[in-house]
C-alpha cells in the first residue's frame, strides 16, 4: 500500500447534483480520496444516430489502483446515463505528499471488535 499506484477516474454527468451525489458517495465509501467537478463542459457525440451537443459536468476523481475497479462499478451503479463515460487514467508522477494522502484516504478502515 505505501507505494501503490494512483489512478485518476474521469467521468461526465448530466448535472452537478448527479456529480455531487456520486462523488460524495465514493468519498464516503473510501473508494476515492477526492473529486474535482467542473461545470460547463460541452460534449459533442452521436446518440441514436443523432449528433448531440449537450452541457455536462466533468468529474476527476483520485484513488489507488486496487480501489479503481470498485469505484468505477459504484459510479456506474449510481449514474443516470445508460452508458456513462467513466475511464481510468494512470498517474505517473506528482507531488509525493499528495499521492501519500490519496493512499491514506482510500485505505480501508480497520474494524475492531
Amino acid at each position: 500500500m505505501p507505494d501503490e499506484d494512483i489512478v485518476q477516474i474521469y467521468m461526465t454527468t448530466e448535472s452537478e447534483d448527479v456529480a455531487i451525489h456520486i462523488a460524495t458517495t465514493l468519498v464516503n465509501e473510501r473508494l476515492i480520496a477526492c473529486a474535482n467537478l467542473s461545470s460547463g463542459t460541452r460534449s459533442i457525440y452521436r446518440w441514436d444516430d443523432v449528433i448531440r451537443l449537450d452541457r455536462e459536468v466533468t468529474v476527476f476523481m483520485k484513488t489507488v489502483k486496487s480501489r479503481a475497479e470498485a469505484a468505477v462499478a459504484r459510479a456506474k451503479e449510481l449514474h443516470t446515463y445508460d452508458i456513462p463515460c467513466i475511464v481510468t487514467l494512470d498517474v505517473t508522477g506528482g507531488h509525493a505528499e499528495y499521492l501519500k494522502w490519496v493512499r491514506t484516504q482510500t485505505a480501508p478502515v480497520a474494524v475492531s471488535f
